[in-house]
């Protein structure tokens, strides 16, 4: 049975790939790791510094931290030296950075290889491997303090050495992109390159952390008059994220901080792909579900109130009662918007909803600020007055998913919100009247 004609389109050529091939020794040399790996390299600080604007090939921030295992490490190693194919290295030219290129596919191979250049870890050949005096092969010179039977690679067969060094990596490099969607068209190449070892959606976020919504959520994370409440209600903390310098960082707290932002700015209504998108609907730390929004430009106002928004929500949990202090509801849940969080900012929206289109924003003084906090202490201190558990079927919090709502399900969280927010309003008229 014929359809009829739709003008479908295919996808248009986006990129150029040039391809080059360059020797271990020569990518080693061209290599700027972390600078962890410097310092287990027992580089100073000034030495780390200033090998930024020697080398070509740098690591990018939407990159994971080097996490291979010792097998891993051994084994590519083996691999080459035996002369066994590798899979390509794959880096893009960018402007972020003036000249060096950025490595997209292939960091935790360079690294490992810069790491054993550098006597960071011994090699032993997988026939040796179970041996009781297995050799433990360093590249040039033996660290002190290591015990065993060590011997450095040169030593023992200065060919092998050789085969290391000259072994040929296929480098493929990606240009041609336009400037505008620089960051998106990169962090989106990297995604499929790692589609058999999904990102979570913190590092998927973390990828796109010049995206405007981003970029105001770590504003929040990083804000002073924020950070501390972050921290003592909810446990999210930043910092690390921003600072680490080489190791491997859970970034969820910056999903949280998105889904935050989020639900106290994203407008009432909004138009997308021909659909009413509900505000609700995008208060998740889900990636699939809000990675459409990110470019939405946030106002220093409603940021503002965001930010009022914010510090009324935490004193309100803060201020709570808790008439059996072990009954605290824990920071975890607090952070959860599948517990009452999204109730809260679902809430506090409504409650000010009538000063949202004012330039000013909403005043400090603001009568909804007392009513809010004073409603909110009364539902939390109840909850941790409850003599159930968190997670029991008969406990207040869990009493609210109704209609098929389970916690932990994102399938439609703006209508679970919703229903959840007219429960507890149900629920509160019978507690306090």
């Amino acid at each position: 049975m014929s359809v009829a004609n739709e003008n479908f389109t295919l996808p248009t050529k986006e990129i150029d790939i040039s391809y080059q091939s360059e020797t271990v020794i020569s990518a080693v040399n061209k290599l700027y790791p972390r600078q962890k790996d410097y310092m287990d390299a027992r580089y100073t600080i000034e030495e780390f510094e200033a090998a930024e604007s020697n080398t070509e090939y740098h690591i990018p921030d939407h990159q994971r931290f080097y996490v291979w295992s010792k097998k891993q490490q051994n084994d590519l190693i083996d691999t080459l030296l035996r002369g066994y194919p590798i899979p390509d290295i794959i880096i893009s030219t960018t402007s972020r950075r003036g000249d060096p290129k950025e490595i997209e596919d292939g960091q935790q191979r360079l690294t490992t290889l810069w790491r054993y250049m550098h006597n960071l870890f011994p090699y032993t050949p997988l026939e040796y491997i179970d041996h009781p005096n297995s050799p433990l092969i360093y590249y040039s010179d033996i660290p002190t303090r290591v015990t065993g039977n060590t011997k450095s690679l040169d030593d023992m067969d200065p060919d092998a050495k050789r085969r290391l060094e000259e072994y040929s990596l296929k480098i493929k490099l990606i240009t041609n992109y336009g400037p505008e969607s620089l960051i998106s068209k990169i962090s989106d190449i990297f995604e499929r390159l790692n589609s058999g070892k999904s990102l979570a959606d913190g590092d998927k976020l973390w990828n796109r952390k010049d995206k405007l919504v981003v970029a105001r959520a770590i504003q929040m994370g990083q804000d002073e008059d924020t950070k501390g409440l972050l921290l003592s209600v909810f446990k999210l903390d930043i910092s690390k994220i921003m600072t680490s310098t080489g190791k491997a960082i859970a970034k969820t707290p910056l999903c949280t901080l998105v889904g935050l932002i989020l639900g106290l700015t994203f407008p009432r209504e909004f138009d997308f792909r021909d659909d009413k998108k509900h505000w609700p609907d995008v208060m998740t730390t889900s990636f699939p579900k809000i990675c459409a929004f990110l470019d939405m430009e946030i106002t220093d106002t409603q940021y503002d109130n965001a930010i009022i928004g914010l510090k009324t929500i935490c004193q309100a949990i803060r201020q709570a009662p808790t008439p059996r202090d072990s009954n605290r509801i824990s920071c975890k849940h607090n952070a959860s918007f599948n517990r009452h969080l999204g109730v809260m900012v679902y809430d506090w929206r409504e409650e000010t909803s009538e000063y949202e289109d004012l330039e000013e924003g909403i005043p400090d003084d603001a009568e909804e600020i007392t009513r809010y906090s004073e409603r909110w202490r009364n539902i939390i201190g109840d909850f941790q007055d409850s003599e159930d558990n968190l997670d029991d079927h008969d406990h207040p919090i869990t009493g609210m998913y109704i209609n098929g709502d389970r916690k932990n399900k994102n399938t439609d969280i703006g209508k679970n919100i919703i229903q959840r927010h007219g429960q507890i309003q149900i629920l509160y008229n019978q507690w306090f009247t």
